[in-house]
């Protein structure tokens, strides 16, 4: 299942990727970029879908990508993520899974 707001985000970027690729030939730093503004996008979607901050879900994403579960961050580590509950870890999880 794909976000709308997602898919134009993507597409956007993908656009002006192009466009840029023609003038600059700095592959790296083009694809670099993109994936840059494209976590943003999706850390901000979540945030909004999700109705908790942009930090909370960067600092989910940066924990359970180091292979923490959702339970061991919910007990150990709800000072980083400003004190999500397991429900909230557990939809954040299931929702970033939905969109990557």
């Amino acid at each position: 299942m794909s976000h709308p707001l997602l898919m134009t985000v993507v597409e956007n970027l993908i656009k002006t990727n192009a466009k840029n690729k023609n003038k600059n030939m700095n592959k790296p730093a083009l694809s670099k970029e993109l994936n840059k503004q494209l976590n943003k996008s999706i850390t901000q979607l979540l945030s909004q879908e999700l109705t908790i901050s942009v930090q909370q879900v960067e600092a989910f994403i940066s924990l359970y990508d180091e292979g923490n579960t959702v339970p061991f961050i919910a007990r150990y580590r709800k000072e980083k993520t400003k004190g999500l509950d397991d429900n909230q870890l557990r939809t954040t999880r299931n929702t970033f899974k939905l969109s990557s």
